[in-house]
């Protein structure tokens, strides 16, 4: 597996003591002035640290509201001054920075954006994992939930505090969301959402962009994405756009080339969802799908193509076990059971035909 990747976004010590030279400035409740007296005794440098900051920020009494919540005496305040000046000299530019944005938010806090910005916390990075083809993956998110990735799927995956998004970009993945109703969790498949809270669901988007959803645990609501798929921020799910509700062993398919919401439903037989996702085991089953079919479905899990001398052959039914990617034992069931011969005529390709 080529992944996890993660995205560039580290965690700025200057950044948090900054967020509470603000907070201080406008005046802390009970829970933030136990919250600060964590933050500060995690770090004997942390104290000294908001005080410089507070020099800097500029006409702002807050060094006696911090005195109260953790008292330092003149040694120790000297002492840790001079550990967090050498930090803080290293940082000083950066901190410059941080202090002109959150003036600018401090500017536009009328408008709702000051207390967006103290109110948020750190969201989870951007992660993007990947399987080649044939390679099945599964990966424990930070929230308990576990995805699950077939062969040659893509996704990028990105946590916040109202939400938690997934971007399948390509092939077929296993969803097993831990609950939260705080948090939906969000699977966007171009500009199509899957929705859920706590459920578990299979999505496949096919090469010719249609989208396959399968339920086999609780429900998910299949919805329009407010954003168009070109965009490079989070799509949310659109609150005003049409929503449909997808229940325990029901499939949904949905065209992706298609600009209308039009999902076509179907129920499944708990048998008939276990066989579709038999790939989780490494295997493929088919009870009587033509061979062309089996053989487009084989493909996903391996770089050979097969060619049908015969388009009559590709109506044959075909049943069995198969190990996904086994080629050979494909070809040895093909030849005892219905008199086809292979021949590998090139690098990476092989020839069917009656004998």
């Amino acid at each position: 597996m080529k992944g996890p990747i993660p995205f560039l976004r580290k965690e700025d010590i200057n950044l948090e003591a900054a967020e509470w030279v603000a907070r201080l400035d406008r005046g802390l409740s009970a829970t933030e002035r136990v919250q600060l007296a964590e933050w500060l005794a995690a770090d004997p440098a942390r104290s000294a640290l908001l005080e410089e900051m507070s020099d800097l920020w500029g006409e702002m009494d807050v060094l006696s509201e911090l005195a109260d919540i953790f008292p330092l005496d003149a040694a120790s305040r000297s002492s840790v001054r001079t550990v967090a000046r050498r930090t803080w000299t290293a940082g000083l530019a950066a901190a410059a920075c941080l202090l002109l944005v959150l003036g600018g938010l401090w500017a536009a806090r009328d408008g709702g954006l000051w207390d967006d910005f103290l109110n948020a916390r750190p969201a989870i990075p951007d992660v993007a994992y990947e399987t080649d083809i044939g390679e099945q993956e599964s990966v424990d998110l930070d929230d308990g939930s576990t995805v699950t990735l077939n062969t040659d799927t893509s996704a990028d995956v990105r946590f916040t505090d109202n939400s938690r998004d997934v971007f399948l970009k390509r092939g077929e993945a296993f969803f097993k969301v831990a609950h939260d109703m705080d948090r939906p969790f969000n699977v966007h498949v171009g500009d199509r959402v899957v929705q859920a809270v706590g459920t578990a669901f299979n999505v496949r988007l096919k090469e010719d962009g249609e989208v396959e959803v399968m339920v086999t645990e609780g429900r998910v609501r299949l919805m329009e994405a407010a954003l168009p798929k070109t965009e490079t921020v989070v799509a949310q799910p659109a609150p005003d756009r049409k929503a449909q509700t997808l229940g325990t062993f029901e499939v949904a398919v949905l065209d992706g080339n298609k600009p209308e919401f039009q999902p076509e439903f179907h129920k499944v037989a708990p048998a008939e969802a276990n066989i579709k996702l038999a790939w989780r085991r490494g295997m493929l089953v088919f009870h009587g799908e033509p061979l062309s079919s089996v053989l487009q479905e084989v493909s996903r899990y391996t770089t050979t193509t097969f060619v049908l001398k015969d388009e009559a052959l590709g109506k044959i039914r075909v049943g069995g076990y198969f190990q996904a990617g086994d080629i050979d034992g494909l070809l040895v069931a093909l030849t005892e059971n219905f008199d086809i011969q292979a021949q590998r005529v090139g690098k990476g390709q092989i020839l069917l035909a009656a004998r």
